[in-house]
């Protein structure tokens, strides 16, 4: 668990304290108090939440969940070769920290989001610049699901061409 975000959740006046752990997965809480709720934030892995009656002094071992995956391609809808594009997947609950996750991907490349809740709907969109137009492909999708495609078309008006 390297350089994820931790934050630790009070009810008091300070509210919010936040570490990044090392390299090694390791974070220093340093002179601070409990109780509250330990937030494990990494896009690599599934949200972590965990109650503690007191800020630990020794070591607290955490178990990451990998969570679910989405996973796909971008195509144009004219069937040209893809350059760039531009891959958002967001979370209309605003459960999921980061609540929206970008890629960008070049031709032919698969995107993929891990550490997603199972079984919940988030919103994909893809963006591309091609010859001047903006192409752009909008899907719901499941996670777990691991074989999207994503149609970019043209969305550009067609005044004088």
């Amino acid at each position: 668990l390297s350089e994820n975000l931790l934050t630790l959740e009070r009810n008091y006046l300070f509210g919010l304290l936040r570490w990044r752990t090392d390299a090694n997965g390791r974070a220093a809480f340093g002179r601070c108090r409990g109780p509250g709720v330990l937030w494990v934030q990494d896009p690599r892995y599934a949200n972590q939440r965990r109650e503690l009656s007191a800020v630990p002094v020794q070591t607290l071992a955490l178990e990451v969940d990998r969570g679910a995956r989405c996973a796909g391609v971008a195509t144009f809808a004219d069937g040209a070769e893809t350059g760039t594009v531009v891959v958002t997947l967001r979370d209309p609950s605003g459960a999921l920290r980061p609540a929206e996750r970008t890629q960008t991907v070049g031709p032919g490349e698969p995107f993929q989001f891990d550490g997603l809740p199972e079984g919940q709907d988030f919103v994909l969109l893809a963006n591309a610049f091609r010859g001047g137009k903006t192409w752009t492909a909008r899907a719901i999708v499941r996670s777990g699901t691991d074989s999207m495609v994503l149609v970019l078309a043209d969305e550009d008006p067609t005044l004088g061409r």
